[in-house]
């Protein structure tokens, strides 16, 4: 299947491609996406960016721009890279394809989906402060699903930046039986954020037994003993 698509594979997808293209086969919206989708699940993210961009400076040569299908396999693929660039250059892309839709050039702006993937890609990442730009992302998006319904999201990647918080730092300070222990920070910065979730800010996000035990493990692997018991009774 195309999800399970080695790069091997990838290239031969890009032949028929070539192929078609050399003999005037009409390619459409179809064509693209499916071969956006075979170099992002190959792990050819930089050859999906470039495709990506052939087809924004060639809108009228192959009749249509790219749709969020095509900027959302992309972004995907960034957030699914070992790259360690790739979540900056996933949200960059974000932003452009907003850009692009308010200028006219596309049809879509971006959606829940398109946000979900910027969100993981940062939660995934080592850089310390990924689990904060993530939340930061997650609320823009909360805010604007006010007048934008497609950008609503449910509770999966509200959950997915709390788990986030709880494995951040895991590894970088030891307890006295070597255990490893995270910044007592960041256990503070889930708790906040289910906090909001309980507050009702987005009644489709209200948090349940996977979010909480996100926090509770965020306090049961801080650095703050006594503290942390006591937060984790609380909670």
């Amino acid at each position: 299947s195309l999800a399970d698509m080695d790069p091997e594979h990838a290239n031969s997808a890009a032949l028929v491609m070539g192929k078609m293209r050399d003999e005037n086969v009409p390619m459409d919206i179809a064509t693209y996406a499916t071969m956006l989708l075979a170099l992002a699940n190959a792990g050819k993210v930089e050859k999906a960016e470039h495709l990506l961009a052939q087809m924004e400076s060639n809108v009228e040569t192959i009749g249509f721009a790219p749709n969020a299908v095509c900027y959302n396999t992309t972004l995907d693929g960034l957030a699914k890279s070992n790259d360690p660039n790739a979540p900056a250059q996933a949200e960059a892309l974000l932003k452009h394809m907003d850009h692009q839709y308010e200028t006219g050039v596309i049809p879509e702006p971006p959606d829940i989906v398109s946000y979900s993937s910027v969100i993981d890609a940062w939660c995934r990442s080592s850089d310390p402060s990924g689990a904060e730009f993530a939340e930061k992302l997650l609320l823009e998006c909360e805010l604007k699903s006010q007048s934008n319904p497609r950008l609503s999201p449910d509770v999966v990647p509200y959950n997915i930046v709390l788990d986030a918080y709880s494995r951040r730092g895991a590894g970088r300070q030891k307890g006295a039986l070597g255990r490893s222990r995270i910044d007592s920070s960041f256990a503070k910065r889930a708790e906040r954020l289910l906090s909001h979730m309980q507050e009702g800010h987005n009644p489709a996000a209200l948090p349940g037994t996977i979010s909480y035990n996100c926090v509770l493990n965020a306090w049961a692997n801080s650095n703050a003993d006594v503290k942390a018991a006591s937060r984790a009774r609380e909670i």
